[in-house]
């Protein structure tokens, strides 16, 4: 858990990618529509970021932060159909332990 820590910060943090033989490791998206259907972010190319803009400690649940970020991304799902999304923010707990 400890190794963990430093990694959640406030800052921009790229999205995971793999081109070719590279993988660039990063911010994964995972959501699933109101049809029960699955979409990646880590499935295509990604031009947006994802900035964390508020982590806190967390004193009563069981993560030790709480995080708000907002980010742009492409997601898609496993026959390469995709879909935008924009201007999204997501808060939540980070480092469950």
């Amino acid at each position: 858990m400890s190794e963990k820590l430093p990694l959640f910060r406030v800052g921009t943090f790229p999205f995971e990618s793999t081109e070719g033989a590279t993988r660039v490791d990063g911010v994964t998206i995972d959501y699933i529509d109101g049809n029960g259907k699955e979409w990646f972010s880590e499935l295509g190319p990604q031009t947006g970021n994802f900035e964390i803009t508020e982590l806190i400690d967390n004193n009563i649940g069981g993560s030790l932060k709480i995080f708000k970020a907002t980010f742009n991304c492409k997601l898609y799902d496993d026959t390469g159909a995709s879909m935008q999304v924009n201007n999204a923010v997501i808060r939540g707990m980070a480092l469950d332990f």
